[in-house]
């Protein structure tokens, strides 16, 4: 308990606490009728300090709140005043649905590249959207940021090179060059815990999509249409891993599917060709992180070329997570079936003895799927409501979680990453997590992840519980990041909540710097 003469002056005292590496709270808990020199009434404030252990974040009530915020202050209490600006600024804009939109087609429009002001966009966005979110214009300016980001906290970080889907076989040749150079350099940065990898950005264009329509018709379409026959191919590891996707009716609406599964049309020579290329370019790149002890990201992409990529990333763990598990493979929660198709996934890995890696996200292309399923007519393959989509994303996490906790007890050690800016999701896990007792290898198979400039609030609650954390931290030109960079406009605004909150709390901090300047402390 102390003593303050003025009310603001718990600002000053906290922000001394943290300093001093300690969480804390506040409460004013008595006005003591006593003037103090000044002429003002001096108020007993309780200080609380306490050490950040594993279940802290977890424990319920006002206290947990009052401590999650000590904790997400204490992070932005590391920024500067130019970033708490540039990141208040960002964050007041998307809390308008209407401006984010406006913002994100703008973007995508191509306005950027545009001869008389694209130069004058281009700076300001760099200077705003691109500052907040992203690394930088090259692979020295991420791997500074890295090095900042690990000084100042205990991230890490998972870096992405933000190329997107190939427009020709030219395209791709020199996105898989420009991947194996970045990953080449990065290889023995310290802070840098995960490569993440866009298939479609090293794939012919048009492959993925072709070959996701067979997979689809082995497992489905023979089922609709009465037709027994498979699509075959002269490839092994595809023919042997095909039946491995876990697809489900709810994961290919039967109407959304007669007009699509057309065996007519199999993989010419060519094609096939193409596709064993694709395969051997991904485990080029896997064979570098296995080396390096980091861990391989495969990003979720379109509905209709998930199979294709689905298939290649289990070909891949089956080749290189034989030892532990380097190749995760992306689930998105937002898709129908998610949970069906996870539970069909995981037990033939665990028979096969694969050390299997799930990287659990809800998704990041609803405006595109939705806009494409209404132009053909067919039914969306995204959860018609959000709530929806955050029970499949927390049942996902706690299946995962159980088959973690069951297969450590035969050696096998999987890996989850928890990629969600959603704090109710984060805690869930976190209270799973302690009560299963796990030991300190088992924890360490559990990684916790947020986009840069996003959620560092959360991040820093997380790292404080003693589990990993990893920041994605995407790079490149900001023409090449515009795609980018419209999905995180949208997705930053459609979780409202999330940006409310990280305004209150970049505002809090400042106030809180603005009122230290102004009134020295008197404590009597």
């Amino acid at each position: 308990r102390t003593l303050l003469c003025r009310p603001q002056a718990w600002s000053w005292a906290s922000q001394a606490i943290r300093k001093q590496g300690l969480a804390c709270s506040c409460t004013q808990t008595t006005v003591v009728p006593t003037s103090s020199r000044h002429g003002a009434r001096a108020h007993e404030v309780l200080f609380e300090t306490w050490p950040c252990g594993l279940g802290y974040s977890t424990a319920a009530g006002s206290t947990a709140g009052s401590k999650e915020g000590a904790l997400s202050a204490s992070w932005h209490s590391k920024l500067s005043n130019v970033q708490l600006l540039n990141r208040l600024l960002c964050s007041t804009l998307l809390s308008s649905r209407y401006v984010a939109v406006l913002g994100a087609h703008a973007i995508q429009s191509g306005i950027l590249e545009a001869p008389a002001i694209g130069g004058i966009l281009r700076a300001l966005v760099r200077s705003t959207f691109f500052a907040v979110y992203c690394g930088g214009q090259t692979l020295e300016d991420a791997s500074a940021d890295v090095k900042k980001t690990l000084a100042l906290s205990k991230w890490k970080a998972a870096l992405d090179l933000t190329v997107e889907t190939a427009t020709s076989k030219e395209e791709a040749t020199a996105n898989f060059q420009q991947q194996k150079k970045a990953m080449e350099v990065t290889k023995e940065l310290p802070g840098v815990a995960a490569n993440c990898l866009k298939i479609s950005a090293f794939s012919p264009p048009g492959l993925l999509e072709k070959v996701s329509r067979i997979l689809r018709y082995n497992a489905l379409g023979n089922e609709q249409s009465g037709n027994p026959s498979v699509v075959k191919t002269s490839m092994p590891w595809f023919e042997r891993y095909k039946g491995f996707i876990g697809l489900t009716d709810a994961c290919t609406p039967p109407h959304d599917a007669v007009g699509h599964l057309d065996p007519s049309d199999p993989l010419s020579p060519e094609e096939e060709q193409e596709l064993s290329d694709l395969f051997e370019r991904l485990c080029c790149l896997c064979e570098m992180d296995t080396n390096g002890h980091k861990h391989i990201l495969v990003d979720a992409e379109y509905w209709s070329q998930q199979p294709a990529i689905d298939l290649m990333t289990h070909a891949l763990m089956s080749r290189f997570n034989k030892e532990r598990a380097v190749v995760h493979g992306t689930v998105q929660a937002y898709l129908r079936g998610s949970l069906e198709r996870l539970r069909r996934i995981l037990p033939p890995a665990k028979e096969a003895g694969i050390h299997y890696g799930v990287k659990l996200v809800r998704g990041a292309y609803m405006e595109t799927e939705r806009r494409r399923a209404a132009e053909n007519g067919v039914l969306s393959p995204i959860n018609s409501q959000i709530e929806d989509t955050h029970r499949e994303y927390d049942a996902c996490a706690a299946t995962v979680c159980d088959f973690i906790v069951q297969s450590s007890r035969v050696e096998l050690y999987h890996s989850l990453w928890l990629a969600t800016h959603n704090k109710a999701s984060v805690l869930k896990l976190l209270e799973q997590i302690r009560c299963s007792e796990l030991g300190t290898l088992s924890m360490s198979q559990f990684h916790f992840a947020q986009l840069k400039g996003m959620g560092d609030s959360l991040s820093d609650l997380v790292a404080r519980e003693g589990l990993p954390v990893a920041k994605y931290v995407p790079f490149g030109s900001v023409s090449q990041a515009s795609p980018y960079l419209a999905r995180r406009i949208l997705e930053n605004s459609a979780i409202g909540g999330s940006t409310g909150e990280e305004m209150r709390q970049i505002l809090s901090e400042l106030k809180l710097r603005l009122v230290s300047r102004l009134l020295p402390p008197a404590v009597a």
